[in-house]
């Protein structure tokens, strides 16, 4: 019996027919591949020759022009697993207890589409069932480490981008859609109060508010064309709204050209039943109304909401004491009674905020002394973790994100002695041209 030999392909060129190259595809077939080099080689030979194939279907006019839909039912193809092993690009969390790369831990990674670049092809794009179980296994089982936040999230940011990008790519228009866009939203809102004390060389907060951005960009899409099919995009799109409004806070005329774009955005939000308090709150923080303010922010927000909102709390809080100052003039004002309009817990922060604002502050009291001065004083809001009702996962997955089991991450073209065999999705694909 005649022994496969190893991976071994013809100088050739090209055949010039169809039926030639699908030939020369099926002599892949059975070739054994020892190491993860001769493995690439043979995935990326297979691409050239269906691209080859691609190009003689489109010459002949018999390729037909339809929108991408993924093929790929792994979280990672194949040719990406043996490439970043050869490149040494593997995250500590697609490693096993040993160190080793783990098939089953792999998720597909963002890279930025190049000329000549295979992984366009269907069979590299992944399914929306895939997609929705690899957004899940993310939220769920990728831990946050209070130790290495920055290389957590460098991981979750560059694999959630890669799902969204294929659901862009393909048009997804689902619950599934909905249900993976939110999550990864609330991932990136989470992240922006979270990793708030991170360097900008570890965490870029521009970068994330571009991350949100996008996401609501790509929601608003989604919603418009579910409509309002059932009553829980309607709850959903009135959350996001709320975060959007938020996210936009500093810039009052956004807020009102956003209405005035999408003034069906009002009607459908009506499902939110605070939509009318976050409006008043816009109110009063377009006229610097303080006490509405931080009464709202500390006793009607969410904890995601808050995620959003605690860039603003040290402007606004320097912002009411000027205020105050103008009022109050050289009245002496109980600290505990600035601390409760401002909420701020601590005496200590409440005395370094109203020194740091121009104010002299003796025993239990403060009187305005001089104008305020820029600072950088840190104060830590813990009422703001109070709100979190839950940990990462249950935060960000919220309570309709829910995946049967079944999803085989460790499926491959070849056998554990290294012989390729053509897969089903090669196969589906083939059929069709």
């Amino acid at each position: 019996m005649q022994k496969k030999s190893r991976v071994s392909f013809s100088n050739n060129k090209f055949a010039v027919s169809s039926g030639s190259i699908k030939k020369e595809l099926a002599r892949l077939n059975g070739q054994v591949c020892k190491t993860n080099e001769e493995k690439v080689i043979l995935l990326k030979k297979r691409d050239d020759l269906i691209r080859k194939l691609l190009e003689l279907k489109e010459k002949d006019g018999n390729l037909n022009s339809l929108k991408t839909v993924g093929l790929c039912t792994s979280f990672c193809s194949d040719l990406e697993f043996y490439e970043r092993q050869i490149q040494n690009i593997v995250s500590r969390y697609e490693k096993d207890g040993l160190s080793n790369a783990s098939r089953n831990l792999f998720v597909k990674e963002y890279r930025r589409p190049a000329a000549g670049d295979s992984t366009n092809l269907p069979y590299y794009i992944r399914t929306e069932d895939t997609l929705f179980g690899a957004t899940y296994y993310l939220m769920s089982s990728v831990k946050e480490e209070e130790t290495k936040q920055a290389y957590w999230y460098n991981f979750m940011w560059n694999r959630t981008r890669a799902i969204r990008k294929e659901i862009f790519e393909q048009e997804l228009v689902s619950e599934k859609a909905v249900i993976m866009v939110e999550a990864i939203s609330r991932f990136h809102i989470y992240c922006r109060y979270k990793l708030r004390k991170l360097k900008i060389s570890e965490f870029d907060q521009k970068l994330n508010d571009q991350g949100i951005v996008e996401c609501f960009g790509s929601l608003k899409r989604i919603y418009r064309s579910l409509g309002n099919k059932t009553v829980q995009y309607q709850l959903n799109e009135a959350e996001f709204m709320s975060y959007s409004l938020l996210l936009q806070l500093s810039n009052i005329p956004a807020i009102l050209q956003s209405f005035s774009i999408d003034p069906d955005s009002l009607t459908r939000g009506k499902s939110l039943k605070k939509l009318p308090q976050l409006l008043k709150f816009i109110s009063a923080y377009a006229n610097q109304n303080y006490v509405l303010i931080f009464d709202y922010l500390k006793d009607k927000t969410t904890f995601l909401e808050m995620c959003l909102c605690h860039r603003y709390l040290h402007s606004l809080r320097k912002d009411a004491l000027s205020i105050i100052a103008k009022a109050y003039k050289g009245t002496k004002l109980e600290l505990n009674f600035i601390g409760e309009i401002l909420k701020v817990d601590k005496l200590c922060d409440i005395i370094k905020l109203a020194e740091e604002s121009g104010f002299q502050c003796i025993g239990n009291s403060m009187k305005h002394t001089a104008y305020s001065k820029e600072s950088n004083i840190q104060i830590e809001d813990d009422w703001i973790d109070t709100k979190q009702d839950g940990d990462f996962s249950a935060v960000v997955l919220g309570k309709n994100f829910i995946v049967e089991d079944g999803y085989d991450n460790k499926k491959s073209t070849f056998t554990s002695a290294g012989t390729y065999i053509q897969d089903e999705e090669i196969e589906k694909y083939l059929n069709c041209l």
